[in-house]
């Protein structure tokens, strides 16, 4: 057959190209030694704020494969493609998004049998803090990872449900996307 060039190429190795001489019957045995390729990765860093919320998410999907409210996570928010947070928890079964009559924002209520519910507001979480005077549409769709609805303390989770105060009307967990995911 004559002289060749023999391109190898594997990954974690440099490429090289080996000339080889085929006997004239076509078939050799050959042992080939390809020189080790480290291959850099760019650096990730990985603080105790972004570990926290990662476990944070972990937890909240364990919740939501277990039930007991109703959960809204990323892959249901892409597909809202809603400009307003409360647009993804329109059509929700058992809950009721209202305006709110000061400011543009809206929020929501839980359905509930009980007329003396209805005016009042749930308690609202975000990334595992309780927040005050929040209104649901002051957080952008895109930087949600998930939203945890439950309409009262037997449902809620207990890490939620203290202090909540005498007047509970069910809570909203809202959980943000950790930076870069």
């Amino acid at each position: 057959m004559g002289h060749v060039a023999l391109s190898v190429r594997r990954l974690g190795f440099e490429p090289s190209v080996f000339e080889v001489d085929v006997p004239s019957g076509g078939r050799d045995t050959l042992a080939l030694v390809l020189d080790v390729k480290a291959v850099s990765l760019d650096a990730t860093v990985v603080g105790a704020t972004e570990l926290k919320q990662m476990i944070a998410l972990e937890e909240f999907y364990r919740r939501s494969s277990r039930g007991g409210g109703w959960f809204v996570k990323r892959a249901d928010i892409e597909a809202r493609r809603s400009s307003y947070l409360s647009d993804v928890l329109r059509g929700i079964a058992g809950i009721r998004v209202v305006r709110l009559p000061r400011g543009n924002g809206s929020t929501v209520r839980f359905v509930s049998s009980g007329s003396s519910r209805r005016d009042c507001p749930p308690v609202f979480w975000v990334d595992g803090q309780r927040v005050e005077n929040f209104e649901l549409d002051d957080l952008p769709p895109r930087d949600v990872e998930g939203i945890e609805l439950y309409q009262g303390p037997s449902t809620t989770p207990a890490q939620f449900a203290n202090n909540a105060g005498a007047r509970y009307c069910g809570a909203v967990i809202i959980w943000t996307r950790v930076p870069g995911t």
